[in-house]
């Protein structure tokens, strides 16, 4: 059961890193880890990559509608650049 919820959390992850504008240490937040430092072993365990190295340049992302969750993630930035 644990490892079902690991590879559906590290699934929704990789879209998000394909699809959205989100920091990696943002989408560790949103798939449940404690640090990016740790989100960053177990993906690189799954997919044999960093998610920094498998994130490609915002330009060449593919532009999915964001989810809720990533919506709040994203005000929450922008709120404190202000």
């Amino acid at each position: 059961m644990k490892t079902y919820i690991r590879s559906g959390r590290l699934a929704a992850s990789l879209k998000r890193l394909l699809s959205t504008e989100l920091r990696v240490l943002d989408i560790a937040m949103l798939a449940g880890f404690e640090s990016q430092e740790a989100f960053a072993r177990t993906f690189k365990q799954a997919f044999g990559l960093t998610p920094q190295t498998y994130q490609p340049p915002d330009e060449r992302r593919l532009g999915v509608p964001l989810r809720d969750s990533d919506r709040a993630v994203k005000h929450r930035k922008s709120d404190r650049a202000t």
